[in-house]
């Protein structure tokens, strides 16, 4: 009974990093994209 629970424990520890760490990636990669867009952007206008 304990080991499930500290089982359990484990595995939401290891869900919540995974969820932070997918964010945290795709919060960059949008800003690569926003930055590149913007570049873009920039090139058009001249």
């Amino acid at each position: 009974q304990m080991l499930t629970e500290i089982l359990k424990q484990q595995n939401l520890a290891y869900e919540d990093w995974l969820y932070q760490r997918m964010t945290d990636e795709i919060e960059s990669h949008r800003k690569l994209i926003l930055q590149a867009l913007k570049n873009l952007n920039m090139k058009e206008g001249h």
